[in-house]
């Protein structure tokens, strides 16, 4: 078991404070939005050896009579100031067929117009740390429409809403009358290709009359039905930073899920999304491939987007993790790259188990942790701070024992 170096990745919707509140980091003055530990081409770690650092990518291919030479998954701390993009991944299937085809045509793999960077899916899973507000899969169609039916109401009851041109705001209203329809009538395929292949200049006004209507009502909530609130909260969010982006409609159409921290959502291929703001653990496939559907100044692919993306409605976006003792959860969803665990450590000097012996990585996010193997009595146990991060090859054992208020997570290939 080694410690290990990793990178942030700074994209705009990132913070430049929550690191330095969760782990004691210097302050940035870039958003810093992802932390990566693992062996995507993207940014692999490193392990500390004697002779200094090596790729991970590079020490697990000199492993001996191991079936792993790169990690199967990829495991992130997650920090969104701003909402991300509206997104759904491919199935196995497609993305192997897809990126095939796009190799064929000879489509560079950094275009920006190119949507298959590997031939892998990307399911993924993603545990609170902090109240986390996400997106996630399409919402019961009536609950739809009676927000939209809502928002129509405010804009009927307030005309100094309405700006530009008359013919501009009859087309905004028309639109919002129709996807209401079309919604009521559960058909959420079309509501769906309706907003992404309006014409700009209609589903942008929507978009901004909407946002306009809902921060009318965040003045006064009195008004407005408890049920519409989150939707509506949700137009105001995605509006500030997204201006009369389309995706501000497309959000109406998903649940808005609130988190608490050690809450979870596992997204399947298909499940379209979005994360809103707050930080928290991500493990996924390793894979880069991601179909947008708003919220974006990226390439959005509409036909393709329609045709991965699961219409069934989502009746239960949480993920209910399996607890293993107390203090001791696993999250487990069904797929062969990637198992979850949450530690804590209500007592110091108490030792877990992990619960998988495939290729791990343990990272600590409160209070001071030590991993050993027990069955290496003379080898020296490694001290996780907060942020920090060790590998541990498939095959040894794993004890973690942690300070009181301690929390770590493991991430791994599930046994078997």
């Amino acid at each position: 078991m080694h410690l290990m170096g990793n990178t942030v990745r700074n994209y705009a919707w990132g913070s430049r404070s929550a690191f330095e509140s969760l782990f004691g980091w210097s302050a940035s003055d870039v958003p810093q939005a992802e932390l990566w530990m693992g062996t995507h081409p993207g940014a692999p770690s490193t392990v500390e050896l004697e002779e200094g650092p090596v790729r991970l990518d590079h020490y697990m291919e000199g492993v001996p009579d191991s079936r792993f030479h790169e990690l199967p998954y990829l495991l992130k701390v997650l920090a969104a100031e701003q909402p991300l993009s509206i997104q759904t991944h491919p199935s196995k299937a497609r993305a192997q067929r897809r990126f095939a085809q796009e190799e064929s045509e000879g489509i560079p793999r950094d275009a920006p117009f190119r949507n298959y960077r590997d031939d892998n899916h990307k399911p993924e899973l993603i545990v609170a740390l902090t109240d986390f507000a996400a997106l996630c899969g399409f919402r019961d169609p009536r609950d739809c429409a009676h927000d939209i039916h809502i928002l129509g109401e405010l804009v009927e009851g307030e005309p100094t809403l309405l700006r530009g041109s008359s013919s501009e705001s009859r087309r905004a209203l028309a639109l919002l009358s129709d996807l209401e329809g079309i919604v009521r009538a559960g058909n959420l395929s079309r509501a769906l290709d309706t907003l992404l292949r309006s014409r700009r200049e209609d589903a942008s006004e929507a978009a901004d009359l909407a946002t306009r209507a809902a921060r009318r009502f965040a003045e006064s909530p009195d008004v407005i039905p408890p049920a519409a609130r989150p939707a509506l909260d949700t137009i105001v969010l995605t509006g500030e930073a997204f201006p009369a982006d389309p995706g501000i409609l497309v959000s109406m159409l998903l649940n808005r899920v609130d988190l608490a921290p050690g809450d979870a959502l596992f997204l399947p291929a298909g499940n379209l999304h979005a994360y809103l703001r707050g930080v928290g653990v991500e493990i996924m496939a390793s894979s880069d491939n991601v179909l947008r559907g708003g919220l974006t100044s990226k390439h959005i692919d509409v036909d393709e987007l329609l045709a991965v993306t699961e219409y069934s409605v989502l009746r239960n976006p949480r993920f209910t993790p399996e607890n293993i003792s107390e203090g001791h959860a696993l999250y487990r969803p069904e797929v062969e790259e990637f198992q979850l665990e949450r530690m804590t450590f209500p007592t110091a000097g108490s030792k877990r188990p992990a619960a998988s012996d495939g290729p791990r990585i343990v990272l600590c996010i409160s209070g001071e942790a030590q991993v050993e193997d027990p069955t290496v009595p003379e080898a020296a146990a490694l001290t996780l701070t907060p942020g920090a991060s060790a590998f541990v090859s498939a095959g040894e054992d794993l004890k973690i024992s942690a300070a009181e208020a301690s929390e770590v997570f493991v991430a791994a290939v599930p046994t078997g």
